[in-house]
């Protein structure tokens, strides 16, 4: 329920500030990342969440650091390649979904947030995998609340630069978020 609010108040934002224009941009770059960090993930968190259960039933802890630390080899080398990729073609993506090359740094600064996205839905699998419903759904509010409260001054000073820069700084923020939790 908070979280919708919060969604809400992020499009309000957004909305009276950037305009039509600005929002569907912003749309598209938030659809954009949501589609890289689906395909990054390569569906890992679902096992990741189900093997965790498993083995913390059974009280193998070696086993649970064993896959946590497996799955984020496997994931880095995803995402650095993807990143990277990204980054030398950023001028046709850009041209792509936003249909206009001169984009292309905002196509870069979403791409330097893909892992911090990554790794923060990674976490959230660890939190669901130990039944730590409470500290996923902590974290996923606090994620939402500050979000909204650093995106308010970002986009009246910066407008759409600033809209897209949050974008990046809410990833690692997120981030930050689950591993302190």
């Amino acid at each position: 329920m908070l979280n919708t609010l919060v969604n809400v108040g992020k499009i309000k934002i957004l909305a009276i500030t950037l305009g039509p224009r600005g929002v569907g941009l912003l749309s598209q770059l938030n659809n954009f990342i949501q589609v890289l960090s689906i395909a990054t993930s390569l569906g890992l968190n679902v096992g990741v969440t189900r093997n965790i259960a498993e083995y913390s039933a059974e009280s193998r802890k070696k086993s649970i650091l064993d896959l946590i630390s497996t799955v984020t080899i496997v994931l880095s080398g995803v995402l650095a390649v993807s990143v990277l990729c990204g980054i030398i073609f950023s001028s046709r993506i850009s041209q792509l979904i936003l249909d206009n090359r001169g984009f292309s740094s905002f196509i870069i600064i979403t791409l330097i947030g893909l892992p911090f996205i990554v790794y923060y839905n990674f976490v959230r699998s660890i939190f669901t995998g130990l039944l730590e419903i409470r500290t996923y759904v902590l974290v996923g509010v606090l994620s939402a609340v500050l979000g909204l409260v650093a995106l308010v001054p970002f986009v009246l000073i910066y407008k759409l630069q600033g809209a897209v820069w949050h974008l990046l700084l809410y990833s690692v923020a997120s981030f930050a978020i689950a591993i302190f939790f």
